[in-house]
């Protein structure tokens, strides 16, 4: 520990602090317990380490902080392996999911969620702690010009600091913590959480039960160590499953070492960016303009071509003109101007929007020949049908249209040579 850092630890029943260490003095440390039974997460929660925590920050001489979480503060989370998990942000995104039946809405999505960095193809384990209380003990320490530079649970920095006490063989590892105990297999350097177990007054009974718990539910048969830390009563040799691992430093409780950039380490400050990831950055966002500038383009062609639609919808034309004299030659040209005219007046979309058959039916409109005379039209129209079902609801469908007047069938013949088979009929009626 660096002598300018001072370190707390965080438990359910109170908060034992050390200061860091000063020249020519004695170290000053001390253990400051909760007036009542403290959990984080309940209305006075926040309130109650407050009060703890003010007195011993104000007491500090250290400017740095680093503060050891009792296991039961940490929620951890099993990931089965899966290809979409192997990216850690879409591992967080799977431990806010996980914790939303656990926490509620608001609670999981700023949770600060660290998953293990496991090997291609195996389960990983994630610790997820709230943002809440993460932003308290940094505003708790800056408030008395301290800064928090660790954040972390104890019981990983314990297994390392033991594990020279255990062979490399996976092995099971109960750590005993005031007011609660954790159960943790450990495979290939590889932790993962089991279960947790809150005890009073003798933690020998609640270890067996959450042992035999967890071997009928299906854990594998593994050896049990079990690391108790000090201020816990031991038990007497013998007594209780597994075997008894030393605390290093006897009864010092931060003789366990920090390790830093070790998983699971939690801060509320965003990661720095280093300079391959700010080169990435700074692409996406170039291309994030690059498809901004994309759409405007594209929407704005989009209007130019409605508006160029808009403009060439058929319009009115003039009236037809009228006859001038008996000269033979011109009256043929005007009439034929005033037919030209008339056509070009036709409603056309209104009028194949009456002719086009409904949903449903299987009809297709082959050919439509127009007449016009005046004041109305003959229309007659070439179909074929699948069936005559088809064809009468056509029919039908015709004599509905207010365009349309005196529709009539005027042949109906079975196509040849066609498979599926195909019905060809004709239609004859008036329009206005």
């Amino acid at each position: 520990m660096s002598s300018a850092e001072a370190r707390l630890y965080l438990c359910g029943q109170g908060v034992v602090w050390r200061d860091g260490a000063r020249r020519g003095a004695a170290v000053a440390q001390g253990r400051v317990e909760f007036d009542l039974p403290w959990r984080w997460g309940t209305e006075d929660g926040a309130q109650q380490l407050e009060a703890v925590l003010d007195p011993i920050l104000t007491s500090l001489v250290a400017a740095k902080v680093q503060v050891l979480l009792a296991t039961d503060l940490v929620q951890w989370l099993a990931l089965p392996w899966s290809p979409a998990l192997v990216a850690a942000r879409a591992a967080r995104a799977q431990c806010r999911m996980r914790l939303l039946d656990l926490w509620g809405g608001a609670r999981a999505a700023s949770a600060l969620c660290e998953p293990d960095e496991t090997g291609f193809g195996r389960a990983r384990s994630a610790a997820c702690l709230e943002l809440a209380l993460c932003k308290l003990l940094i505003e708790s320490c800056a408030r008395h010009g301290k800064r928090l530079s660790a954040l972390r649970p104890l019981a990983i920095d314990a297994w390392h600091a033991v594990r020279s006490q255990l062979d490399q063989a996976p092995h099971a590892l109960a750590v005993v913590e005031p007011g609660v105990l954790s159960l943790f297999v450990w495979e290939r350097r590889h932790p993962r959480f089991v279960a947790t177990q809150p005890w009073q007054d003798d933690w020998q009974g609640p270890l067996e039960l959450l042992w035999h718990r967890c071997r009928v539910r299906g854990l594998e048969s593994l050896p049990l160590h079990v690391l108790s830390v000090p201020g816990v009563a031991v038990a007497p040799s013998g007594g209780g499953p597994g075997k008894r691992l030393r605390w290093p430093g006897a009864d010092d409780l931060f003789a366990v070492p920090i390790r830093p950039g070790c998983w699971p380490e939690f801060s509320s400050e965003a990661p720095r960016v280093g300079g391959a990831r700010a080169l990435l950055l700074a692409c996406g966002m170039a291309a994030a303009a690059w498809g901004g500038w994309a759409w405007w383009s594209a929407n704005h062609e989009w209007a130019a071509a409605r508006q160029a639609l808009a403009q060439a919808q058929p319009q009115a034309r003039a009236r037809p003109v009228a006859a001038v004299g008996d000269d033979k030659p011109l009256r043929l040209r005007i009439d034929g101007v005033n037919r030209l005219i008339a056509q070009l007046n036709l409603p056309y979309a209104a009028l194949m929007a009456s002719l086009a058959p409904p949903q449903g039916l299987d009809v297709a409109l082959r050919e439509v020949t127009f007449r016009h005379g005046d004041g109305a039209g003959a229309i007659r129209l070439t179909v074929s049908s699948r069936s005559t079902h088809d064809m009468t609801a056509y029919y039908a469908h015709l004599l509905k249209q207010p365009q349309l007047r005196g529709v009539r069938l005027i042949k109906h013949e079975l196509a040849r040579g066609t498979t599926p088979p195909r019905l060809d009929f004709e239609l004859e009626a008036t329009w206005r």
